[in-house]
């Protein structure tokens, strides 16, 4: 009898939650909202069963895919404020193309390419433990980190193929003794290929020349200023700028996870409020309570979660 009591009462925690949790059901939803870097028109889009980890815009403000930790993917049209397509089980991380026409991300390590204004859904295949896919700046090139197990230790390289799948070469190669991967391979606007090794800043040209390695960010989340003259990450919560030119590094106040709006000014969070901040010394301000913000330059909009 017992027995039967202990099942019934380890029955009835489970269905609260207490001991499993679907990751494809979460118990908390998110809110998609938009917003205006002035703070005018703070306006809700969509509700969202995901846990927030990153939002992508579409360069055409047409569209924005949300990404959660429980790597599940859903792609939302921001003009019907519907989810038009989703997805499971993918790596790190989803990100668009520059003609905004195709989706890509990693699965079973597998470069998918959705094709949104047609539904259709292809993959390149790949042999090793891939992730991060990125387009180049003229979408004829396809960016990604490998990691491969070795007897004693791991490589990990940052590849490009043609956007076909065809002649992968290494841009970028070292050794590891743990598990680390390349980490937010990112384009600026000049085509140089910014990315995160084990939490240092590198750079590279899409040809794979002129390297350069910087100091370290705590976090592995950056934006590059539109002139391409400055980085911003964070460490220990605080902001910190990274000239491009190698010659400066400094933190410049408490926060996270800034994305710059123009080249002076950037969104960035902290205790999940949106602050907007600026580089030329003019003091932050509180924009709204929310987090994960993505900027889109097309529409003028901040891009966020609540």
């Amino acid at each position: 009898m017992k027995s039967v009591l202990l099942l019934f009462l380890l029955f009835i925690a489970s269905c609260d939650g207490f001991f499993y949790q679907d990751p494809y059901f979460p118990d908390e939803a998110f809110e998609l909202w938009s917003i205006n870097p002035d703070g005018t028109q703070d306006e809700m889009i969509i509700l969202l069963e995901l846990y927030i980890d990153n939002l992508k815009s579409s360069k055409n403000g047409n569209y924005i895919v949300a990404y959660e930790k429980s790597h599940r993917l859903q792609l939302i049209d921001i003009t019907s404020k519907e989810i038009i397509f989703t997805d499971n089980d993918i790596r790190r991380e989803p990100s668009f193309s520059n003609d905004s026409q195709i989706l890509i991300y990693i699965k079973n390590n597998n470069i998918m390419k959705y094709n949104i204004s047609e539904s259709f859904l292809d993959s390149i295949s790949l042999s090793e433990t891939n992730r991060f896919p990125i387009f180049s700046l003229s979408d004829d090139f396809i960016i990604f980190s490998e990691t491969v197990e070795n007897q004693r230790d791991y490589t990990i390289s940052l590849k490009r193929i043609n956007s076909d799948g065809s002649n992968p070469i290494t841009l970028y190669s070292c050794s590891s003794y743990h598990n680390f991967s390349i980490s937010y391979p990112t384009i600026s606007t000049i085509g140089e290929i910014y990315f995160i090794v084990n939490g240092n800043l590198h750079k590279i040209n899409i040809d794979g020349s002129d390297y350069h390695s910087y100091v370290g960010l705590g976090s592995e989340r950056f934006s590059i200023s539109p002139n391409n003259e400055t980085v911003l990450g964070s460490s220990g919560r605080k902001v910190i700028y990274i000239s491009t030119d190698g010659m400066d590094t400094y933190e410049l106040f408490r926060g996270e996870e800034p994305c710059f709006i123009d080249n002076n000014t950037f969104v960035y969070t902290y205790d999940y409020d949106l602050l907007i901040g600026f580089l030329n010394g003019t003091s932050s301000y509180n924009l709204t309570n929310g987090q994960n913000s993505v900027y889109c330059n097309f529409t003028d909009k901040i891009y966020y979660m609540k």
